[in-house]
């Protein structure tokens, strides 16, 4: 069985060579305060400070007698900081041309005397018709230079106390198998072991007032998952919809959340010392990035805590809790109400903003809007505080108005509801009436999202899975009993 092998593609006077990744620590710009070190013979550069420690620069282009670089671009160099064993050294380039991800029986020797002094002694086989890559040894490099600070541990240790801790292979270690996906035109990193599944869309019931970038809830495999705006969550660009997409399911540790990607780029691991993990990140993206690294084309890649991803949507917890608490036939009343289908009733669905459900129980009679109301509203956006029924004045809101949304417009499917509830008969404007839920036909939850509980009828199965948040009269009458305690 092959194994890949990632290398890194640098530029050094107009020619391209590799290096594995498992050797290289960072690449970054030479930093202005790089100290000149003068030398009448040999391949020092310079020195400079990394992560606290002190790395020789090599300049690469005199060591392999190629022209060196315009004095006037020193500006635009490129420092590959590499590791080999316990050796820290960086090389000067004229840039990082990205990652070439290939297998181990691709790498050809061609230099069989190992006590050669060449810097390469094999090539890779790019595909394509490109020619192969000669591949530099940092071993060698440094052996042959004799150019190099020993790696120190965090506790100041030398990197030959710290090799003989780790192992001899410890460069070459590999991260966790991970799916690369691209959400909002930026490459994530996910471990494959976390993903429930890429599937085509599900539809998804949307619900009010969870916060930002939340979309609403999905059913899938018997698991009613929060689907959220990744995109937005994370600050990168708005994912466009009507470009075709795909939902991925994370499921850890009995949660699970949902999210949209544009593609699933591919699934390997990545050597672990080719990430970086001090990495200016947005802010958003530092709450759950563990690292980033390039992939071959010289894009970056985030590295994602799942954990940490799925804790920024706490709706994911708390159904969590639910289904546990509903296994063990023993819910927690702070976190969960599991409601027996005897106690649901018949529900009518209705839509304002959002699907809503209602208990039938407390509806006293779906009415039309007359005329005049229609009038009215079309004219200013706005509804008298009453509405004559049956020789009664009732208070009448416009349920849209009172989600803080704008006013509802004027249509053929505007609907009056006219609900009983605990001080009396109200009445509530809303934009259509949906269907008829009949009793022991759904059932019903409750859970506790940010201090406040929300509460939830679901109904019918698989692809035909649907819930409704339970309208309650008191967010909107101001009534000290909400409507499900009637």
């Amino acid at each position: 069985m092959n194994n890949n092998i990632d290398i890194a593609l640098f530029e050094v006077a107009a020619q391209c060579f590799g290096v594995p990744c498992c050797h290289v620590v960072n690449a970054l710009v030479e930093p202005a305060d790089l100290t000149r070190v003068p030398r009448t013979q040999g391949a020092l550069y310079g020195v400079f400070s990394h992560r606290g420690q002190m790395v020789p620069v090599i300049d690469l282009a005199q060591w392999m007698g190629c022209s060196a670089s315009d004095p006037g671009q020193a500006a635009l160099m490129t420092l590959l900081v590499l590791r080999a064993n316990s050796k820290l050294l960086a090389v000067r380039v004229d840039a990082v041309k990205g990652l070439l991800r290939t297998t181990d029986d691709a790498v050809h020797p061609v230099c069989h005397d190992r006590d050669s002094t060449e810097l390469f002694h094999s090539v890779v086989e790019v595909g394509g018709g490109k020619a192969p890559l000669a591949l530099l040894d940092p071993l060698r490099l440094a052996a042959l230079t004799h150019i190099w600070s020993d790696v120190l541990g965090p506790d100041g240790t030398s990197g030959q106390e710290v090799q003989a801790l780790l192992g001899r292979d410890a460069d070459l270690k590999q991260t966790p198998v991970c799916a690369v996906l691209r959400v909002g035109g930026q490459q994530l990193a996910l471990p494959a072991d976390v993903i429930g599944e890429v599937a085509m869309p599900l539809p998804i019931q949307a619900m009010a007032g969870l916060g930002g970038g939340f979309l609403g809830m999905a059913h899938w495999r018997d698991h009613d998952v929060p689907v959220v705006d990744l995109s937005q969550m994370l600050g990168l660009p708005a994912l466009d919809r009507a470009q075709p997409s795909w939902l991925l399911v994370l499921s850890l540790a009995n949660r699970q959340l949902a999210f949209d990607v544009q593609d699933l780029v591919s699934v390997g691991s990545f050597p672990a010392a080719s990430v970086q993990t001090e990495v200016a990140l947005r802010s958003a993206l530092q709450a759950v990035a563990t690292g980033s690294l390039l992939d071959a084309e010289g894009a970056r890649i985030y590295l994602l805590d799942a954990k940490k991803l799925i804790d920024l949507v706490p709706l994911s917890h708390a159904i969590a809790k639910a289904k546990l608490a509903q296994d063990q036939s023993a819910a927690s009343p702070l976190l969960i109400k599991n409601h027996s289908a005897a106690s649901t009733g018949s529900w009518v669905v209705f839509h304002s903003n959002q699907l809503w459900a209602a208990p039938m129980l407390q509806l006293r009679e779906i009415i039309r809007p007359s005329d005049s109301l229609r009038q009215q509203l079309r004219e200013h956006q706005t509804l008298p505080g009453a509405l004559e029924w049956r020789e009664q004045s009732l208070p009448l809101v416009d349920m849209r108005l009172a989600q803080g949304q704008a006013a509802s417009q004027d249509s053929a499917e505007l609907r009056i509801m006219v609900l009983q509830v605990a001080v009396g008969l109200r009445a509530v404007l809303v934009e259509r009436v949906v269907e008829l839920i009949p009793g022991h036909a759904g059932s019903r939850f409750s859970f506790r999202v940010g201090g406040s509980e929300v509460d939830s009828v679901s109904v019918g199965t698989g692809s035909e899975h649907r819930s409704y948040r339970v309208f309650e009269a008191s967010s909107l009458f101001g009534e000290a009993q909400s409507i499900k305690k009637a």
